[in-house]
């Protein structure tokens, strides 16, 4: 038998856990701590903007060496 989370009898059985098995409020603290390390949801990663100006100064730099050493091969 599934108990629902609106369910009355939940918070009755957490509240008991909470008083009787001092494991259960362990379990409870962490996962809490560890949810509220966690990044929201649909949260954006930083973006590494080094990384993104390195990539497009190699990508600059090819294309200039491209357009050299065409123009001078003419």
């Amino acid at each position: 038998m599934a108990i629902s989370d609106d369910d009355p009898r939940l918070s009755r059985i957490e509240e008991w856990l909470a008083v009787n098995d001092p494991a259960y409020v362990r379990r409870v603290r962490r996962y809490s701590e560890r949810l509220a390390d966690r990044p929201a949801a649909g949260a954006a990663e930083p973006v590494p903007w080094a990384a993104v100006a390195l990539l497009w100064a190699v990508v600059l730099a090819a294309a200039l060496a491209l357009v050299l050493t065409t123009a001078l091969t003419v």
